[in-house]
């Protein structure tokens, strides 16, 4: 499959309404946020008025929630502004604006909100912030984060006072926003990427329509307000109404199962995976693929929903077409903040070992598999191994290499 280059805004639906018709409508364009953000806050609003009534079938029934990092300067490239926006449409009303959490940081606040509505979309523009203060009761949090995000029937948990709580079926979204600059000095651990609070985020760096990554501010004529930005809110607003009480008849009081995809979608599907199973980059794009399929498809059913009108939940191949586009935007997102981390060919070699090693888990990876994978000379790979050994990251047995805190089988 050939890099598909094509626009990240579908022709007609909500994405296309909020982004080309609102915000960027010639004459009174309101923000020169990138229009990657915009997609994203875009996916965003409809995960948060959808995320409780439709389930996605992928391993299992899920809802299709989403966690969504910008990553941008402050000031240039408008991460609050694109999340504000967003937020100002899912506020217009109770049914969906009471879905829509504080930016708090407190684990039994957040607990207890969840209790009484357990949909929640957690808005964190200041993400660097809340990062910042994961050594001390922001620790506390990010478990907390990763175990409700990945959607438990019940969460149980023992409040420090009142005692047990329990949270039904939670419905939890993370719209978050963070510079370069925080993300490279707080870098976070290896646990955090490969399968705790990172893994589960898609990275959205600037980019245009196109779903190239583009760092230099947009140079966008922004109009005046006018009467008619109060009347696209409302619009927007009514058409997620629209789409949630449709799911709603469909599933007949029941969460509608969406995640049959057509024999065209299947087959794009199969092709964009092949593309990118042969990237070869460091271990922060690579690892957690399983997640980022999981996130395409989630979009994918939920654009499938909105360009139907709230007809159908067959995954068609338009569908795969734009989730896949903005997912491998994310992918290359992801790519660029990596490279923040590993800004050496040895750091990079070294993590790309790790992943292997990680990926083997309790069997073990012998070294003519990882000699044959990572496509290094024997030489090179014993000195590499040597490293890993030393600052006791890994650990070698019977001829096998395991993570360090890995029990072999």
């Amino acid at each position: 499959m050939a890099e598909d280059t094509g626009t990240l805004i579908p022709p007609t639906g909500f994405v296309k309404h909020f982004v080309s018709d609102y915000v960027q409508a010639p004459g009174r364009v309101l923000t020169d946020a990138s229009t990657s953000y915009l997609v994203a806050v875009a996916y965003m609003q409809l995960a948060t008025a959808l995320m409780d009534v439709i389930d996605v079938d992928y391993a299992g029934e899920k809802p299709p929630n989403l966690c969504l990092m910008l990553v941008g300067e402050s000031t240039l490239h408008r991460k609050t502004t694109a999340i504000e926006l967003a937020l100002q449409v899912l506020r217009v009303t109770h049914e969906l604006g009471d879905f829509v959490g504080l930016n708090e940081y407190s684990a039994e606040s957040l607990i207890k909100n969840l209790a009484e509505l357990p949909t929640k979309l957690l808005p964190m523009p200041e993400m660097g912030d809340f990062l910042t203060l994961a050594h001390t009761w922001g620790e506390r949090l990010k478990p907390l984060l990763q175990q409700l995000v990945d959607a438990p029937a019940v969460y149980t948990k023992e409040l420090t006072r009142g005692g047990p709580i329990e949270i039904y079926n939670p419905r939890v979204s993370i719209l978050a926003a963070i510079t370069p600059a925080q993300l490279s000095e707080i870098r976070g651990t290896q646990l955090d990427w490969h399968g705790g609070f990172f893994a589960r985020f898609l990275f959205i760096m600037p980019g245009d329509a196109t779903g190239k990554i583009n760092l230099e501010v947009p140079q966008l004529k922004r109009g005046r307000p006018c009467s008619r930005n109060a009347e696209m809110t409302a619009f927007l607003h009514n058409r997620l109404i629209v789409l949630r009480r449709a799911a709603q008849q469909l599933g007949n009081g029941k969460r509608l199962l969406a995640g049959q995809l057509t024999p065209e979608a299947e087959t794009l599907l199969s092709a964009w995976l092949d593309y990118v199973e042969q990237i070869n980059d460091p271990i922060y794009m690579r690892d957690g693929l399983g997640r980022v399929l999981h996130t395409l498809i989630k979009i994918a059913a939920l654009l499938a929903f909105d360009l139907s009108d709230g007809t159908s939940i067959l995954i068609n191949e338009d569908a795969i077409r734009y989730a896949g586009r903005f997912v491998l935007l994310a992918l290359q997102s992801k790519q660029a903040v990596a490279n923040q981390f590993a800004p050496t060919n040895e750091a990079r070699t070294l993590q790309r070992i790790t992943a292997h090693i990680q990926r083997a888990g309790a069997a073990g990876i012998s070294y003519a598999k990882l000699l044959r994978n990572s496509h290094l000379k024997a030489k090179d790979l014993r000195e590499y191994l040597e490293t890993l050994t030393l600052s006791e990251q890994i650990n070698n047995e019977k001829g096998c290499y395991y993570m360090k805190d890995v029990t072999p089988e």
